[in-house]
């Protein structure tokens, strides 16, 4: 007879009472497996991009004057979030708001101590779309799916991501909306996103 177990390490458990973010509305409210997991994640995402300054990137109002949008969170679990937002203007060049909160990672956001801006060079806007592209956000589904594995002995079991770095990827046109998070260990399953992730996150923030 097979029998189930579920396995898991350090699971999160304070992302539950993280109090929400005002009115601001920052993670879709359609998409997800679990209608919980859209006030879930704004109690928790939200909060971070709230005292990060961000834009809510929802709809094409919010390209405000730009093309396109892409923003990148890292959010580690004890250490501080980091955000790289990148805006697209009409001519085509990228302009890259990089900011760092103090706060100790998802147990709590804390202050921005860091918030630069610069321009993308040429070099570094041709890699940016390939990696974007090849991404293919749009098809993405918002969240990974729970993998069931079967042990040695027959038994099934699920492993649950706990403590370490969720990261959060959007991106808004004018004709979409993609909004994704993955743990850092889901990122094997997903070598497209997480080269993005990697790209975006060794660009230097310097002005």
């Amino acid at each position: 007879m097979i029998t189930k177990r579920l396995v898991c390490s350090n699971l999160l458990i304070c992302m539950v009472v993280l109090s929400s973010c005002g009115t601001l509305n920052y993670v879709p409210d359609e998409g997800w497996p679990d209608q919980s997991d859209s006030k879930f994640y704004e109690d928790w995402f939200g909060k971070q991009l709230a005292a990060a300054s961000e834009p809510v990137l929802a709809n094409k109002q919010d390209l405000g004057p730009y093309a396109n949008r892409f923003r990148l969170m890292v959010l580690p679990s004890f250490s501080h979030t980091s955000v790289y937002r990148i805006d697209e203007t009409d001519t085509g060049a990228m302009r890259l708001t990089y900011t760092l909160l103090d706060g100790a990672g998802g147990y709590e956001p804390g202050r921005i101590a860091v918030k630069v801006q610069r321009y993308l060079t040429p070099g570094e806007t041709g890699a940016f779309l390939a990696v974007l592209n090849e991404a293919r956000l749009p098809s993405a589904q918002p969240e990974a799916d729970l993998r069931v594995k079967v042990d040695e002995n027959g038994d099934e079991f699920i492993t649950i991501c706990g403590d370490g770095t969720q990261i959060v990827v959007e991106r808004l046109s004018p004709l979409q909306r993609s909004f994704i998070t993955r743990h850092e260990c889901e990122l094997e399953r997903f070598p497209e996103i997480n080269d993005l992730y990697t790209f975006v996150s060794a660009l230097n923030v310097s002005n």
